[in-house]
């Protein structure tokens, strides 16, 4: 019984005030918030907690890591969760705040893999400055999206052609990464229709366009696009 509402809660995200309800409608029997919560922390200091630290380890020390965020709340206020991702293995946490901090609870600063993220503040702190990272194409395409649909004339054009050359990479499966000849391509698209990448040009000035090319030749510029 208290798996089931564990699954409710946790996978379906039923809230923990709803689910004895629910349970007692669906079994006719009931237990309380308060039951449901010891049992969680009963869990997380047995088999199951030690498992989620072992899992936590191991990302730690894997070739390869993807990290993102969402929103979350925990008991009506604002709060993130993070997770951590490889080929075999997911860990989540969920934190108050988002910044370099937390993320070196998972990816320490002698993570000797590569870090794919976005363009995230949190990632580019300075205790973080010696993991290689790779920044996330999916990002940088959605990115590209929102300039081409939010944008007229010649910067939605630039948006339009670099969001067809960052798929034409993955289509071709050459590489998901970005090189520094495709740099040099995402100049050469935005010279082609009468625009500069430097500033100050400003059709670039002051919005999320300049703020995507300044800050993917920036990550280029530090080696993570590599």
């Amino acid at each position: 019984m208290k798996a089931l509402r564990h699954v409710l809660h946790y996978q379906h995200g039923v809230p923990v005030r709803k689910a004895p309800a629910v349970t007692e409608e669906m079994t006719g029997v009931r237990l309380t918030q308060s039951a449901l919560t010891q049992d969680a922390l009963k869990q997380t200091a047995g088999p199951l907690g030690t498992a989620y630290r072992q899992l936590r380890e191991t990302i730690g020390k894997a070739d390869v890591v993807h990290t993102d965020d969402t929103g979350w709340r925990v008991g009506g206020q604002t709060a993130f969760q993070m997770v951590f991702a490889t080929q075999t293995e997911t860990v989540y946490q969920i934190r108050e705040r988002h910044r370099n901090e937390e993320v070196r609870e998972v990816i320490s600063t002698e993570f000797a893999g590569v870090m794919v993220c976005d363009r995230g503040r949190s990632y580019d702190a300075e205790q973080l400055r010696g993991v290689a990272q790779q920044k996330c194409f999916a990002h940088l395409i959605r990115n590209a999206g929102e300039i081409a649909d939010g944008k007229k004339g010649r910067a939605k054009e630039f948006g339009q052609n670099l969001k067809q050359l960052l798929l034409l990479e993955i289509a071709e499966g050459a590489t998901i990464l970005i090189s520094s000849h495709d740099i040099a391509e995402i100049e050469t698209i935005a010279s082609h229709i009468g625009i500069s990448i430097a500033p100050p040009n400003p059709v670039f000035r002051g919005g999320s366009l300049t703020r995507l090319t300044r800050n993917v030749l920036a990550q280029d510029t530090s080696g993570r696009t590599l």
